[in-house]
């Protein structure tokens, strides 16, 4: 599954398990670094202000080309 939703007050206890600084396909994001464990990405995009959270059973390939297909509209 794939949820996205606004970074505030509402989101802070999901948006704080992403800790590790990283760039998503060009874009600041912090990322959870235990997803392999949690069998999911949580992913903070700050500049946009959204929290993203990909689930996934066995393996993270397919949520990791999801995740990729993020970008800044134009």
């Amino acid at each position: 599954t794939v949820q996205v939703q606004p970074l505030n007050a509402a989101s802070a206890s999901v948006s704080a398990l992403a800790t590790q600084a990283q760039t998503v396909n060009g874009l600041t994001a912090r990322v959870d670094p235990n997803a392999g464990t949690s069998g999911a990405f949580t992913v903070v995009f700050p500049d946009p202000g959204v929290v993203v959270t990909i689930t996934f059973r066995n393996t993270p390939v397919l949520a990791a080309q999801i995740l990729q297909s993020f970008q800044r509209a134009s």
